[in-house]
């Protein structure tokens, strides 16, 4: 069951941001939102397949989190962004806030892909720590330019 649940992961985060972005594009009558959740729908569709021919391995899902995780990035920051508008989206202050440090998560997906490819097995025991290493350090930073005196100031 776990297994099943990490593999859907990513593309069930593709699937809320691109269900998010594409509410953003219908209230703001623009389809520029859309643009970045189409473009990565290729690696999307590739990863998911892999997926399904091999479901043992990660390299499928961390395909899709290569895809999945700048679309979700995206779909943060302009969802924050509806915070500046005449009817700001709920919670789009905190997502405000929020997006200034997301952008380190655009490196997981890539920092998945790199440490399963081609195989799927890390090289070593020691190397299983790094993506724990890496979340870490990611929502470090994120808190840390989230919560900057100049990023929150009125």
């Amino acid at each position: 069951m776990e297994g099943r649940v990490t593999r859907a992961l990513p593309l069930a985060a593709y699937v809320v941001a691109l269900g998010v972005l594409v509410l953003l594009a219908a209230l703001r009558g623009s389809l520029g939102e859309l643009g970045l959740a189409l473009a990565a729908l290729p690696a999307v569709v590739l990863g998911s397949l892999v997926v399904l021919r091999r479901p043992e391995s990660p390299v499928g899902p961390a395909l899709v989190a290569v895809a999945a995780l700048p679309t979700v990035v995206f779909a943060v920051e302009t969802y924050g962004q509806t915070e500046l508008d005449a009817h700001p989206m709920p919670a789009a202050r905190t997502l405000m806030i929020v997006q200034e440090g997301i952008w380190v998560l655009l490196l997981g997906g890539v920092v998945m892909l790199f440490l399963t490819f081609p195989d799927g097995r890390l090289p070593g025991r020691l190397w299983s720590v790094l993506p724990w290493v890496f979340l870490a350090a990611a929502l470090y930073m994120n808190l840390t330019v989230s919560l900057a005196p100049p990023n929150y100031a009125d």
